[in-house]
């Protein structure tokens, strides 16, 4: 058993816990142009890369914001796609 925040905390209930659960919610970017070429990216990871697209200021605040929710099947022009890869290479 494990203390924690003043209470005890039964090992085998662990699974039962979103904190210490293994799955993370994550972001997938799907290449519609490409079969099966997807790129998957954690919360944390995700957030940072939209303030990084946010500044470029390429894409409507709008479209950044509904980038930042999970599970909104938002879609990008390949164009704007393009436009945004090439400012992170550079």
């Amino acid at each position: 058993m494990l203390l924690f925040n003043a209470g005890l905390i039964d090992y085998r209930t662990v699974a039962r816990l979103a904190f210490l659960r293994e799955s993370t919610m994550s972001f997938t970017l799907l290449d519609l142009g490409a079969e099966n070429f997807e790129f998957t990216a954690n919360v944390w990871n995700w957030k940072a890369a939209l303030e990084i697209i946010r500044s470029f200021d390429l894409i409507s605040e709008n479209h950044v914001r509904q980038l930042g929710y999970n599970a909104m099947g938002t879609k990008m022009s390949a164009d704007e796609a393009h436009m945004i890869g090439e400012k992170i290479r550079n």
